[in-house]
């Protein structure tokens, strides 16, 4: 029989649970040993005997035991499955050298039994310190003396503790490896280049050499071997790794490096600590960019080159290592900077080419920074962007310019030039307080006998109420809410104080009883007409929610005595006996303008928010919530992998594998003191918003479908950071995660809920049907103040998406971060308002307690213009700076520098920080100061509608709608309203006048098919109307626009013309757009497909007509001038421009930058230089556009003075005539400039009757030249 198998199975006892002999083993050992027959039926097993105890070198045999126990992997999982399951097998103890071997011993005995030949075999175990266990069996068989003898050595060293040791050993080196293996991971496979970086910013090179060893091994084959060492001379460190794989040598090298420079840096003194570096002239500790590393060298290099004496040629010397070869099978490449010949730096080699060229370029740029330091503190002192690259101070611009142009220039300037101008009077004149306010419309105060007869209907209505049946639950439902037991507490308390605070937990009514409890207190004491209460609410979704809220809850239907108030929609209550719910943004600026009127008027205001400063009296209000159970990370991979085969829900997406790797990185020490990475030009900055950034949307789905599939009553929530987020999601949930069909609508609603998404606002409160369950993804608009009832799962990216403003660079970036931990609480709170609920947070515990308390305050992540412009508005007696210095977080010194700076370039402040007369009127107009100079420009120039529409549209939605699924079409459309313009602006009017123009005509029907198949928001084009109106108030009000007839404050009506005589002219257009903010011009940087502005370079334009998909398919002209509205990162951080506008070098020149003239060439704002190309003498082509420059100062310094003195803008001929003459100009430029002839793009098919409307309706809005394309 072969027992090779069965002998070594074993079954536990379940009444002594000890190991015992299976019975194949017994049957074996009753053949051998016939006077130990073991009993195997009738007879109850009987425990085995003890070993005896043995000492290092006992042998035992078989005969000696009668029932051997024999340890197995389940009781040492630390040991290789392969010595329990086939202990003979000496190769299997190999895994242990380094704590003992195994010798096998056989020997053929020549006594013999029963005429049969006794094998002898011994397994023998010699541990580290030398001590030796043996196991020995003798029988008629080789390989049984062998297996068994085997055994007998697994069952001794089980026994005497060894195997334990053994165990336990393996374990602490199973975690040295891992850990060995963390640090390796975070040297990764770039450590040498780590290592580089940081000895380049000592100005150090470290050397590093690579040896090969060959040795034989037991079959006479040789073996490669290899050393590395790292030698760092400057800071003492030497460090060398030996081993069979090169790869694997060099990283363990580094290991031993990065530990050798922790330890250096410990032993340094603290004033000298790892946090701080010996940095060398010309470079900043703050400022990554400012060190010398692999992303500078070669660009410092040839900046180098450009700079040193005699013509410099770099050159690279490469090669390879000999006879060393990488795993790869290829030889190491090897790589040197030469510099005129001479080697420069050190010979660097790397498995790959191109990274021996890096590291060979970063050791030459050290050599010559040590020997020429002064130019390396000019390249650190050179111009730069954000990226750290270098940006050239000049960029030439060929600029074409005719004789007769010149000659026209010379004719219109005349006029202009010599007209007389009064003497300037003070900038900081007092105009009549009252002039620019920013009035609205307040009720006026009622009778004596309306106050009598208001109050009456309001008590006979309110009675009525009381008495009225059908309202019954409802009134229940209030009469439990905590904060109408509190009811009588909260009268006194509002009563007898001008200032209360009530501190209301959540679910406790807060915000809905509180106004109602003082207004019915008022109806029932026949004073309700003296109550008029506002309560701001933090978003319009929640004003709008709550006042249906408490409209219903009064038996009212929404504006009887309850409404709201938002951002171009107001459905107010009438005055006397009223509640407006508003947000905090529209009584701001309501108090900013007219703040008598608003006290007049207002009997209560109840903040939404903790704003009081002050102490005041208080009370507090326990909520009514319900318990809510928090699940983690950790928790919800367990119960996912509980329920389902993993690669089922996770493995499948290495998105969501990466992001749990990061969480789980979080429960980690980290093993290193000193961050040598810091110093690498942003990509420890850049890396931490890439992990911030990534959302998991797998394990999101998944998660919505185990919660639907282990649950089947309540809605889910889920908190997602943007738009694009929520629609990844659905997309993941309608690919049926886990098998659930979340596309059948009878048993899911899917609803995307975000501020875009008007019409889900409302849906999202509605009850589904029976036996369907609502999916809500939202963003944190559905955070605060907004009550879904059926909530009953809640589940939490612990992401949102916040807009910050880099004021030093004025780079706007929407930053996907990390919700605060308030955040966090009001999140989990939505599951628990009307029932038990359960929150998922999809982020761990260890992640939770990095969140900051709070979210980062809007003022320290916002442009401050208008902060600081409203602050001299209110508060003339004070400085900005002080009265900011005052907030409870207080913006950086620097952004508030900035914002001044700015609105002084503006004209809205004085070098001495006065308000202005266009200050003022800025300040009251409802736009961002520089789109406010844009409107005035409008007056000025006679080009007022489109550019006040421009103006209206800025503080808007995108007038463009890029469906995900459409959005080639829509870009169709867009392209069709551009008319080959290569203007996003110029689309904007144009989309914006057919729209108006059809809307005009009355049928709404045709209105709505013409937005929906054009792909234009319907509720920007109403917000854009609305807010032209108010801005056209302001205007009249101020002086700035003739008053015009009532017919001008219908939506659908322009402006008289005479402020519109230019408005058809595209140039004119183009050009007052940059008039806006000169500094926001950028240059396409030759025929590729980057742009550049002053400071920054590398810049894509990703989105609207110039959108550049590759250069080869660009359509925009080398070095073409391009005006935009803002810069952004996008998701990968890469800057990019948007609202582009091509625009002429004589635009540029006349209204862009300061111009200046060095030598025979013009330059705009100093990094702009053109070459004129004339065929009149250049001095006299210089001159002219020097002059026409100053003829337009002039004439805007004449308006703002006539502004300061409240004299209208439009009634001064000579002002008129320049301004025409500047069109004219224009005009005349284009035509002249040959690379700007742009080719024919094709039309996108709007429908029949609907493509000419433009065209027969405002010819003047379509085409610069007149002409149709």
């Amino acid at each position: 029989m072969n027992y090779s198998v069965s002998f070594f199975r074993y079954r536990r006892s379940l009444i002594n649970n000890k190991a015992i002999l299976s019975t194949p083993i017994i049957r074996f050992l009753t053949k051998l040993s016939p006077e130990n027959r073991i009993r195997t039926k009738s007879a109850p097993l009987k425990p085995p005997k003890k070993f005896k105890q043995v000492n290092s070198q006992t042998e035992i045999s078989l005969n000696e035991t009668k029932a051997i126990s024999i340890p197995t992997h389940a009781d040492f999982p630390q040991l290789p499955k392969s010595i329990f399951s086939e202990p003979w097998v000496t190769k299997n103890w190999l895994t242990l050298s380094e704590l003992g071997k195994v010798i096998e011993g056989s020997t053929l005995n020549s006594r013999r039994e029963k005429g049969v030949h006794q094998w002898r075999s011994t397994y023998t175990w010699i541990s580290k310190d030398g001590k030796k266990y043996v196991g020995t069996c003798s029988t008629g068989s080789k390989i049984k003396a062998r297996k068994t003898s085997a055994s007998q050595l697994l069952a001794i060293l089980g026994k005497n503790g060894v195997l334990a040791e053994i165990s336990k050993e393996l374990e602490d080196t199973e975690k040295e490896r891992k850990k060995l293996q963390k640090e390796m991971e975070a040297i990764g496979p770039r450590g040498k280049l780590e290592i580089y970086n940081y000895a380049a910013s000592y100005l150090s090179i470290p050397q590093v050499k690579i040896i090969s060893h060959t040795h034989g091994n037991k079959f006479g084959t040789s073996k490669a071997k290899y050393t590395v060492s790292i030698e760092l001379e400057e800071q003492n460190i030497f460090v060398e790794a030996s081993g069979n794989k090169i790869s694997l040598t060099e990283i363990e090298a580094c290991l031993q490096f990065k530990k050798a420079v922790e330890e250096y840096h410990r032993e340094k003194s603290p004033s000298s600590s790892s946090n701080s570096h010996d940095y060398i002239p010309g470079t900043s500790s703050n400022n990554a960019s400012l060190v010398l590393n692999h992303l500078q060298a070669k660009d410092f290099i040839f900046y180098c080159k450009q700079l040193l004496p005699n013509s410099s040629v770099i050159t690279l010397k490469s090669g390879n290592l000999p006879n060393i070869k990488h795993e790869a099978g290829n030889l190491l490449h090897s790589c040197q900077v030469m510099l005129n010949g001479d080697p420069i730096g050190t010979e660097t080699f790397a498995p790959k080419y191109k990274d021996a060229e890096i590291l060979a370029y970063l050791t030459g740029a050290v050599d010559l920074a040590k020997k020429y330091p002064e130019i390396l503190k000019q390249f650190f002192n050179a111009n730069r962007g954000v990226s750290g690259k270098i940006v050239d101070a000049l960029i030439p611009v060929p600029f074409k310019i005719s004789h007769d142009l010149l000659s026209f220039i010379s004719k219109v300037t005349r006029p202009i030039l010599s007209a007389h101008v009064d003497e300037p009077i003070d900038p900081r004149i007092e105009a009549d307080q009252d002039y620019l306010k920013f009035r609205r419309s307040f009720s006026q105060k009622l009778g004596a006998d309306e106050i009598t007869t208001r109050n009456r209907h309001l008590r006979t209505k309110y009675e009525a109420y009381l008495r009225n049946s059908s309202f019954q639950t409802i009134r229940e439902l209030r009469a439990s809410l905590p904060m109408n037991m509190y009811r009588d507490d909260v009268l006194r308390l509002i009563d007898q104080n001008t200032y209360s605070v009530i501190v209301g937990e959540t679910g406790s009514g807060k915000t809905t009883q509180v106004p109602a409890i003082i207004l019915e207190d008022a109806t029932l004491r026949d004073m309700a007409s003296n109550v008029n209460i506002i309560c701001t609410q933090p978003r319009r979704i929640a004003a709008q929610s709550v006042a249906r809220r408490v409209a219903y809850e009064r038996g009212e239907k929404l504006q009887e005595t309850v409404g709201y108030h938002v951002h171009m929609d107001a459905k107010r209550p009438p005055s006397g006996g009223s509640i407006t719910y508003c947000t905090t943004q529209i009584l701001l600026k309501q108090l900013q303008h007219c703040p008598d009127e608003v006290m007049d008027s207002v009997s209560h205001i109840i903040v939404g928010e903790d704003g009081i400063m002050r102490p005041c009296p208080s009370i507090s209000v326990p909520g009514k919530t319900y318990p809510v159970e928090k699940k983690y990370l950790d928790d919800v991979i367990d119960e996912l992998n509980r329920n389902y085969r993993k690669s089922n829900c996770l493995d499948s997406c290495k998105d969501t594998q990466r992001y749990l790797q990061i969480e789980d990185d979080l429960k980690k020490e980290p093993s290193m003191d000193f961050n040598w990475k810091k110093i690498r030009d942003g990509v420890a900055g850049a890396s931490k918003e890439n992990e911030d950034s990534l959302i998991p949307y797998n394990l999101i789905a998944t998660t919505i479908a185990h919660i639907s599939k282990s649950n089947s009553d309540g809605a889910i929530l889920t908190f997602l950071p943007g738009l694009k987020d929520l629609e990844e999601v659905r997309k993941h949930l309608l690919q049926d995660p886990l098998g659930v069909n979340f596309s059948n609508a009878s048993e899911y609603r899917i609803i995307l809920l975000h501020s875009l998404m008007t019409e889900a606002q409302n849906i999202v409160f509605e009850q589904p049907p029976a036996g369907c369950r609502k999916i809500v993804l939202a963003t944190n608009i559905a955070e605060t103040s907004i009550t879904i009832p059926d909530v009953k799962y809640v589940v939490d990216t612990g992401k949102l998406n916040e807009m910050h403003y880099d004021p030093m660079t004025r780079i706007k970036n929407l930053k996907c971060t990390w919700i605060s931990k308030s955040n966090s609480r009001q999140r989990a709170g939505r599951a628990g308002r009307v029932q038990n609920g359960f929150y998922y947070a999809l982020f761990s515990k260890n992640r939770l307690d990095t969140l900051s308390v709070y979210g980062v305050p809007q003022l320290l992540r916002s442009d401050l213009q208008e902060v600081c412009l409203g602050t001299k508005g209110l508060t003339l007696n004070y400085s900005i700076k002080d009265f900011l210095s005052d907030a409870v977080e207080k913006p950086p010194p620097e952004a508030v520098d900035t914002a001044i700076k700015d609105l002084i370039n503006l004209g809205a402040l004085t070098k001495d920080e006065e308000i202005t007369p266009l200050g003022k009127l800025l300040h009251s107009l409802p736009v961002d100061p520089d789109m406010g100079k844009l409107i005035v420009f409008g007056v000025i120039f006679r080009c007022f509608d489109p550019l006040l529409m421009l103006a209206a549209a800025s503080c808007e939605r995108d007038f463009f709608v890029r469906p995900p699924l459409k959005r080639r079409e829509a870009d169709a459309a867009r392209r069709y309203f551009g008319r080959n313009s290569n203007s996003d602006i110029i689309a904007l009017i144009n989309a914006y006048r057919e729209a108006q123009e059809i809307r005009r005509r009355g049928r709404y029907s045709e209105f709505a098919a013409f937005m929906s198949q054009n792909f234009l928001s319907t509720a920007t084009f109403e917000n854009i109307q609305k807010r032209m109106i108010q801005i056209k108030e302001v205007l009249v009000a101020s002086g700035l626009l003739p008053r015009p007839s009532m017919k001008m404050y219908r939506p659908d009506d322009r402006v008289d013309n005479l402020v519109n005589e230019n408005s058809g002219n595209q140039n004119l257009i183009r050009a007052l757009s940059l008039a806006r903010c000169p500094g926001n011009l950028a240059v396409r940087i030759g025929s590729t497909s980057k742009f550049r502005t002053k400071t920054e370079g590398d810049i894509l334009i990703r989105s609207g007509l110039n959108a550049i998909r590759s250069a080869s398919s660009s359509h925009l002209p080398k070095n073409a001038l391009i005006s935009y509205t803002s810069m952004h990162k996008d998701d990968n951080q890469t800057l990019c421009l948007r609202n582009t506008t091509v625009i002429s070098p004589l635009t540029v020149a006349l209204f862009g930058g300061p111009l200046s003239q060095k030598g025979a060439n013009l330059r705009t704002d100093e990094w702009i230089s053109y070459r004129l190309n004339t065929n009149s003498d250049n001095l006299t082509a210089l001159k002219c556009i020097s002059n026409l420059r100053s003829g337009l100062a002039k004439m805007l310094s004449m308006s703002f003075m006539d502004l300061a003195q409240r004299k209208s803008l439009v009634d001064d001929n000579t002002r008129r005539d320049f301004s025409s003459a500047i069109a004219s100009v224009l005009n005349r430029s284009e035509t002249e400039i040959a690379p700007y002839n742009f080719e024919k793009q094709p039309y996108y098919s709007l429908g029949a009757g609907t493509r000419d409307i433009l065209w027969r309706t405002n010819p003047r809005l379509a085409s610069s030249s007149g002409q149709r394309p």
